[in-house]
């Protein structure tokens, strides 16, 4: 079992969480953290592995995809082709590109 979290992992994380602490209103977001910290605090080597993996996982998707979209255009496929397989647009594409 992995022991510590890469990087890119921490900064997927720390992304996804600015975005989520967003969208809550103050009262729904004080409801969901009393119960995760208490949920925590009852599973914390469950909470440590769930975390390690999930967001291991969650940054090599987003490495593999790009890797992906750059084997594609070396390919010769075309921007707007490798946008409508991802389902993004072409300039997300030419941006993962540059």
């Amino acid at each position: 079992m992995k022991t510590a979290i890469s990087e890119a992992a921490r900064a997927a994380k720390n992304d996804y969480f600015k975005q989520y602490k967003r969208s809550m209103t103050p009262e729904a977001r004080q409801k969901a953290n009393e119960y995760q910290k208490e949920w925590r605090r009852r599973n914390p080597d469950k909470v440590k592995a769930y975390a390690i993996d999930y967001w291991e996982r969650k940054a090599n998707t987003t490495e593999s995809i790009e890797i992906r979209i750059k084997n594609l255009h070396q390919q010769g496929m075309s921007l707007r082709d490798i946008a409508r397989e991802f389902g993004v647009s072409h300039m997300t594409v030419k941006r993962i590109l540059q």
